[in-house]
């Protein structure tokens, strides 16, 4: 498995809003590989 990367790092990366990656994600359009239980 390759390295993981947190949700704010990854929203720098791609220049996408938390609030649309976590969107995209509930949508199944950029699901996360790994939710942390603790921060969601």
């Amino acid at each position: 498995m390759g390295r993981v990367i947190p949700i704010g790092e990854f929203s720098q990366m791609t220049r996408l809003s938390l609030k649309a990656l976590r969107l995209y994600d509930s949508n199944g359009l950029l699901p996360a590989a790994r939710v942390d239980p603790s921060t969601g």
